[in-house]
């Protein structure tokens, strides 16, 4: 059993390989104490979004400017279309939700929890998917379309 603190860091590995090998914009849904900075020192196109203010201004004070309030996640879809989208939000229904639009739209995803049962429908729907079981929580990608060579990973089907 890892320690409790580390929970919070087994998508690390997995997310910043896609962040650094998938060009184009990135979407952090759920800012957070490690993915936000790791992100946006990873690339300039980042749009992290958060809906809870408390949380916002945390992370903005780690990462300054970094994270878009949002009231609720209907928004994001106003904002430029990802190609990587990293989900990590408040644990239930919008996470599946977000995950389903994102992949109707082609966008390839990194989830954070993914062992949780609400993910099952996003297994079931992305034609594509990897999942990093060393450590839980796991954290997996999803896709309509095959994985880019340049991510070194082989997919489920």
């Amino acid at each position: 059993m890892i320690p409790k603190y580390l929970e919070c860091t087994t998508h690390i590995g997995p997310l910043a390989r896609a962040a650094s090998r998938i060009s184009g914009v990135i979407w952090d849904l759920g800012a957070g104490w490690y993915s936000t900075p790791l992100l946006h020192g990873i690339s300039d196109r980042v749009i992290s979004f958060e809906t809870d203010p408390k949380w916002t201004d945390k992370i903005n004070e780690v990462c300054p400017d970094s994270v878009v309030l949002i009231r609720d996640w209907n928004c994001i879809w106003e904002f430029p279309k990802p190609s990587v989208a990293f989900i990590d939000c408040y644990a239930g229904g919008d996470r599946a939700s977000c995950a389903e639009r994102l992949l109707d739209g082609g966008t390839f995803i990194v989830a954070h929890d993914t062992e949780r049962e609400y993910w099952a429908p996003i297994f079931a729907a992305a034609k594509y998917h990897a999942t990093f079981k060393a450590m839980l929580p796991w954290t997996s990608y999803f896709s309509r379309f095959p994985f880019p060579e340049s991510l070194g990973v082989k997919s489920e089907q």
